[in-house]
Order: C-alpha cells, then structure tokens, then sequence
C-alpha cells in the first residue's frame, strides 16, 4: 500500500470518529475493511497431483492464484518446497537436464517455456534458480524484468515451477509434494517491494505405480467382451 492511500485512509477516519451516525459508522467499517483487503493479498498455492511409473521420470506442476479484486502487480517469488515421506530410494527431485551447467544440483527451467507460467512476460533466463537442497527439497525463484512488476490478474492460475521427478527402483509409493509456509522460504514480493501473503497452501499427491502396457489393455477389454456376451447369450437361453 503506498504512504499516499495511507495518509488518506488516516485522514477520513479521524473525520469520521468525530461522528456518531450510523452511515457515517458504517463508512468507518467500509474504510477498516478496505484497508485490510488491500494490504493482505491472497494468495493460493495449488500443487497437482501427478502418477509416474516405476524407474522413470515425471513432472509436477505448482500453479499459483489470487483471490482478490483488484490485481497484483508482482516482482519477484522464491517458494521451498519438499516430498513426504523421504524415501529417496524411491522418488527424488532430478537433477540439471542442462548440459554443461555451471551448477549441477539445478533443474531445467522448463517452466519458463509455457505460456501460462508466471513471469512469461518479461523474464530473463539466467533469474530463473530451481536448486535442488537435497533430493526431495527444491528452491525455486525468479524476477521479473519488468519495472512496474508483473499484472498478475484475480481469479487466473499461473504455472509457478514445474517439478522434475525420478522414480528410480521399481514398487509402488505415494508421496505428498508440498511447499513450505514459513514466510522466509516462501514468499512473494510486488512491485513496491512489499511482501504478499500466501493465505493457502494446497498440497499434491505423486503416485508411483505401473501403467499397463497396451497389450495388456487389449486383453483386459477383450476379456470384458467375452465376458458381456457370454452373460448375454446366457440370459436368452433362460427367457
């Protein structure tokens, strides 16, 4: 909030406590109501569920949306986040897809390929840092090159990271892939420099588990349609 709408907030509430009507009262009420709405954000992050096949790899997204009125405008974000249970014999965060990269604990920063992610518009490659802490915590941030920040509209999700996953031995598991909510991990900042808060933290489910094969598949639905038939011609033999 700027110091020019606080000075203005300050003023008409000092007129107004001088006044004892109901309207004006009410207006009080409206302005302490306003106040608040505008300095808290409301930010929600929403981690997607994803499946992956044992002994591969996989992705999942983390999308990022506001619930308030007016929009945000958006600078910078830097986010934390982890996979529960910590089995790394199972599931764990890939390492660099980048050749040659100068830090091999990072991630492709795949995301910045899609049109729906946040910073889309005026980004800059080399801001972009997903850096894997160890193999099931990531950190993730970036900044926008734009000055006035990034006019992030109410009520639209945003790709905000997309998470590279390895399944490395084979079984089946399921993992909770959730990010931080202490403040000084992850956080989001506006234009002005002022924090915006994240009001929801929506976890995602990994499932490890093997999808059929085609041919399996076939066999599964040939089975079901002797099976149909048989119960079929079974009943008309009855009638």
């Amino acid at each position: 909030m700027t110091n020019t709408r606080l000075y203005t907030i300050i003023f008409n509430m000092e007129k107004i406590l001088k006044s004892k009507s109901p309207q004006v009262l009410f207006s009080l009420f409206a302005i302490v109501f306003l106040w608040g709405h505008v300095a808290s954000g409301e930010m929600i992050i929403t981690v997607n569920n994803a499946q992956i096949p044992p002994e591969s790899s996989g992705f999942v997204d983390v999308f990022v949306s506001s619930t308030v009125t007016q929009n945000v405008k958006l600078s910078s974000y830097q986010f934390s986040i982890a996979a529960t249970p910590g089995n790394t014999s199972q599931l764990l965060f890939s390492n660099s897809f980048v050749l040659n990269s100068v830090d091999p604990s990072r991630q492709s920063n795949s995301e910045q390929s899609q049109s729906n992610y946040l910073f889309s518009t005026g980004f800059q490659a080399s801001n972009f840092v997903a850096t894997r802490n160890s193999a099931i915590q990531l950190t993730g941030l970036d900044e926008s090159t734009m000055s006035n920040g990034f006019n992030m509209v109410a009520d639209q999700s945003y790709l905000l990271a997309r998470l590279e996953l390895l399944s490395i031995q084979p079984g089946q598991g399921i993992f909770s892939i959730a990010m931080s909510t202490d403040p000084n991990f992850s956080y989001f900042e506006n234009s002005a420099g002022d924090s915006v808060n994240i009001t929801s933290f929506n976890s995602g489910v990994v499932t490890i588990t093997a999808v059929p094969e085609p041919t399996s598949l076939l066999l599964l639905v040939a089975a079901g349609g002797v099976g149909v038939v048989y119960r079929r011609t079974r009943s008309k033999r009855k009638s």
